[in-house]
Formats: structure tokens, sequence, C-alpha cells
């Protein structure tokens, strides 16, 4: 039985919906303004709402910036999970998830501009800059990713040398430094090109057989 004192469940999704409204209307005033140049005013005015408003659901703008970072780290490791149905194969799931990964990050480039350009955040350690929701989501995945690194391994799919728990390292490192790049920089290669050279890179640091590169 529900607590008297409890929210009612419309009240807890109207919650939700105004909160993640206003992580939107952030998002937008920040990816025009950059994150130093917007302001609580700014956001709330986006919103349509008074800053009063504003100040009920978030008490400060790196607490907004957080709320951006959960908003898409959520969507992409939705979508993720769903890349990784398309193969039984450990290697050809990580492969996938890379393909996915950059499939988000070309659709997406205002949140990753924001995201490596912002104080609070632009970390090459990326457990670093999420928080809550968004942390307890990125560390479960990579314990999924650790087990297929580890299948992989068992399989002889890759090297066996360095531990997986390395591999699973250097494979984020190499992403979050590489899309940095190719988000700070005046121009990116097409999406084709960049699976090509990230997944090549990754996969020449892998040792994969030939017929899973």
């Amino acid at each position: 039985m529900r607590s008297a004192n409890a929210p009612s469940p419309y009240k807890e999704a109207r919650r939700e919906a105004v909160a993640d409204a206003l992580v939107a209307a952030a998002e937008a005033v920040i990816a025009r303004n950059g994150y130093a140049g917007a302001t609580m005013q700014d956001i709330a005015r986006e919103a349509g709402c008074a800053s009063g408003t504003l100040y009920l659901y978030f008490k400060n703008k790196e607490e907004l910036f957080n709320g951006i970072v959960a908003r898409h780290s959520s969507a992409v490791t939705a979508l993720l999970h769903q890349a990784m149905r398309g193969s039984p194969d450990p290697i050809e799931k990580i492969r996938l998830n890379t393909a996915a990964f950059l499939e988000y990050f070309n659709g997406h480039q205002a949140f990753f501009q924001i995201f490596y350009s912002a104080e609070p955040g632009g970390k090459a350690h990326l457990p670093s800059s999420l928080r809550d929701s968004a942390l307890s989501e990125y560390l479960e995945f990579k314990q999924i990713e650790l087990k297929l690194m580890k299948q992989a391994q068992a399989a002889k799919q890759i090297r066996t040398d360095i531990p997986a728990d390395e591999l699973l390292e250097f494979m984020h490192g190499t992403t979050v430094s590489t899309l940095a790049r190719w988000t700070l920089g005046r121009q990116r290669p097409s999406q084709d090109e960049q699976l090509r050279l990230l997944w090549g890179f990754i996969s020449a640091g892998f040792k994969v057989r030939e017929r899973h590169a």
C-alpha cells in the first residue's frame, strides 16, 4: 500500500516530464551559448518557465549538465544493447557496438560538442563525468563488455597476453579521445571512415583474427 506521504504516480511522471524538458532547454542553450556563457535565466527562458521553477528542479548549471549527460548516456546504453543482438560472436558484438556508438555520435554532435568542451566535462576518463543512474548503467554495460572480452580471449579470437580489463580500458580510452578530436577539430571523417579508422586501430591492438576485421 502506498504511503500517504508518497508522491502519486501522476505527480512523479509529471515531475520527470518537467525535469526532462528543463534538461532539453539547458542542452539547447549551452549548445548555442557555450557552457560558460549559458545562464540559469537563459535556460528558464528557453524552457518557458520562471527561474524559480528551474531552481526547484536543479540547484545550478552543473546539475543541469549532469542531467544532459545522463539523458544521452541512457540513450546510448539502450542503443548498444540493441546493437549486441546483431551477432552471437563476441568480437562482432563489440564491433557492432562501436558502429552503433559512432552512429549516435554523428547524430548528436551538439551534445558531444557540449560534453567535450564544457568545464565539468571534457574528460577522457568517462566515469568521472557520469552520475547516479548514468554511472550505474555505464558500469553495468562495462561488465557485459568485459565478459565479451573474456569470451573472445577464451576462444583465442584476440590476444591473451594482456588482461581483458586492460584491453577494455584501451578500447574506451581510444574511443573517447578519438571522438574528442573529431568533435573539436575542424573536420571529421565520414561515418564509414570513422568506423574503418577506429575499429581498425582497436582491432589491431586486440590482434583480432583477420576474419573478424
